[in-house]
């Protein structure tokens, strides 16, 4: 993903939408992986078309995890297993028949599926959304190469941030040693990179992250930690005011002439307010990062924000 992938979808974007303009990266868990491998690669393909990078939830550093899955990953030979049996794809779409189960069991045992990810990824999923919980099974599971969950085996065994490991003979013909390289990520520079963690994330723990933010240095623009969030709570928290403060960083970054912002807060606000009928304050504040999220459901209508957000400059 970090050689071809992102590159290429990186290089339609520029050409098609933003000829003369860098593009804003936002990428969640694997998507920061991919990304941050693909900086240690080739920084200077991704100096010429990024402008800034968010980086939420991600994963680099994972031996500080101590969740269960990565446990049971770590302790089973799965990838000769597969490769043995000519499967090369690994939670694949399931059969029509089997899909009505999973939806007929998420319908109604939505606790369960949360007893499952605060066991995997959140330590406390009442703070997400259940209903957008569900949406999300719905598309669960949707496939994955055997080599990428291989990969993140490799890093969370080998406890260090480097290239697939093929082997010895096949790692000469593709690295020319019989080791991978490591990523070292002291060597990107020139780059604005906003993070978001979660303190209860357990797939990617605060950690790792921290040391994610130490080895980026300088290129650190922002740097943020939730009390009360997990990994998933970045796609599925009721309360998306943690948002708010990136929202300020992005304009910041991308906006040439400071004197022109529109980001001052209580202004951008109160337009955003005034083109979304909100009465309440607390819908949707840029006042700050949320300390302890709220475990009511927002009644945010999403769509009705991006359009919101349009208007006002972010497109």
């Amino acid at each position: 993903m970090a050689a071809h992938d992102i590159p290429s979808i990186l290089k339609y974007i520029v050409s098609k939408t933003y000829e003369n303009n860098k593009i804003i990266y936002i990428g969640h868990s694997q998507g920061t992986t991919s990304i941050l491998a693909g900086l240690c690669e080739d920084l200077e393909f991704y100096q010429q078309r990024i402008k800034c990078l968010i980086l939420l939830a991600p994963a680099a550093k994972l031996d500080f995890c101590e969740t269960i899955f990565f446990k049971l990953l770590s302790c089973i030979d799965f990838t000769s297993l597969f490769q043995e049996k000519e499967v090369y794809e690994v939670n694949q779409k399931p059969s029509e028949f089997a899909a009505k189960v999973r939806d007929s069991i998420s319908g109604v045992f939505t606790p369960f599926f949360q007893g499952w990810l605060e066991m995997t990824t959140d330590e406390n999923m009442l703070i997400n959304c259940s209903n957008r919980l569900k949406v999300y099974f719905a598309h669960f599971p949707s496939g994955s190469s055997l080599k990428s969950v291989s990969h993140f085996k490799q890093l969370f065994n080998y406890k260090c941030f480097q290239q697939y490991d093929y082997g010895e003979e096949i790692n000469l013909q593709k690295y020319k040693s019989k080791t991978p390289k490591i990523y070292d990520l002291k060597k990107i520079k020139g780059m604005k990179i906003i993070i978001g963690a979660g303190v209860n994330d357990k797939m990617t723990d605060i950690n790792g992250v921290r040391w994610i933010k130490e080895e980026l240095g300088s290129n650190i623009y922002s740097y943020y930690e939730f009390k009360s969030m997990g990994h998933l709570s970045f796609l599925l928290c009721n309360d998306i005011s943690w948002f708010n403060c990136m929202l300020k960083d992005i304009y910041q970054i991308t906006t040439d002439n400071k004197e022109d912002m529109i980001l001052n807060t209580g202004m951008f606000t109160s337009k955003l307010h005034e083109k979304m009928n909100l009465n309440d304050v607390s819908d949707f504040s840029l006042s700050s990062p949320i300390q302890n999220i709220s475990r009511k459901e927002s009644n945010i209508d999403y769509l009705q924000l991006e359009e919101s957000l349009e208007e006002l400059g972010f497109k």
